[in-house]
């Protein structure tokens, strides 16, 4: 995913982590470890950045959607395990687009919509 000033960010499934490049495609910054704490992850899956370049995570095997800032700090997550509203199972994609995060929600087949 590549935000507006260029930066673009990866998930590394295998490592618990995301990682984030500059225009240059220098790596700026590794965010999270393995984990279900804020911040952590447990097997990311995908990224998206909103217009004001906060990264969103599809934290797949830890059932939510988790958001940090630009220098990676962690700010918010949501999503919890199950299939009712406001709940996920293991999340995959993730984009955001009009002030919507929109998930795909694997193991719930169905796309889940959030408010930014």
């Amino acid at each position: 995913a590549f935000n507006k000033d260029g930066m673009w960010a990866v998930a590394d499934w295998s490592n618990h982590c995301v990682y984030l490049f500059d225009d240059r495609d220098e790596l700026v910054r590794t965010i999270g470890s393995y984990g279900s704490s804020d911040g952590q992850f447990n097997h990311p899956r995908g990224v998206s950045f909103d217009s004001h370049n906060h990264l969103y995570v599809s934290d797949c095997y830890n059932d939510r959607i988790q958001k940090f800032d630009i220098h990676g700090n962690y700010l918010l997550k949501f999503g919890s395990e199950g299939s009712s509203d406001g709940q996920l199972k293991y999340p995959h994609g993730v984009v955001v687009h009009n002030d919507k995060v929109y998930v795909a929600d694997s193991n719930n087949n169905r796309i889940s919509v959030f408010q930014t």
